[in-house]
């Protein structure tokens, strides 16, 4: 934890420090690039910041966190990009999502009919993939595996949010080849 507050202070000291052209030149290309792309209008995707827990990872680096890009094929197959961070490891991915969405509420006679039964799905799913270590371990190619379950409850945004947990493993990823946790919010457009 101490090694991420220590990245996130010296990110925004460089952050503060540009020159204020230069952030203006670079937000206006990035807001162009936006506009005249199709992702401002791009559906099926999700987008899952989370918190990580390892508990036989090294001394002082069982705590991290990431986040996980999702671009949705149909509802039950995705890929994702990945970024781990785990005190003095880190790891980007490249995975594969299967889940299988249900709206279990809607099976209770009672309250079936509401808008929450319609709008709460549960989602269970497994995760797959193949990522590089930047940081932490001199290992090759690290292979990701999760299962979990993620939970849809609400609207934001023009889509629907909600949260999940999972648990996982990397393996050939050195001393952090160990079971980990992940909780997890997310924000999904489309399927």
């Amino acid at each position: 934890m101490k090694h991420l507050k220590t990245l996130l202070t010296v990110a925004a000291l460089a952050a503060v420090n540009l020159n204020a052209t230069a952030q203006t030149n670079a937000l206006a290309a990035l807001e162009h690039a936006v506009v005249s792309s199709s992702i401002a209008s791009a559906t099926n995707y999700a987008f899952a910041p989370y918190i990580t827990y390892a508990p036989k990872a090294p001394q002082g680096n069982r705590v991290g966190g990431g986040v996980l890009t999702v671009y949705n094929v149909n509802q039950y197959v995705g890929g994702a990009l990945g970024i781990d961070y785990l005190g003095q490891f880190s790891l980007v991915s490249g995975d594969l999502t299967l889940q299988y969405p249900t709206r279990p509420l809607l099976r209770v006679p009672t309250i079936k009919q509401t808008a929450f039964a319609s709008n709460f799905w549960v989602t269970p799913f497994v995760l797959g993939g193949l990522g590089k270590p930047l940081a932490g371990t001199e290992s090759g190619v690290a292979v990701i595996t999760d299962v979990g379950v993620q939970t849809k409850f609400g609207h934001f945004l023009g889509g629907q949010f909600g949260a999940g947990a999972c648990w996982g493993e990397w393996a050939n990823a050195g001393a952090y080849s160990v079971k980990r946790y992940h909780g997890f919010i997310n924000w999904s457009k489309g399927f």
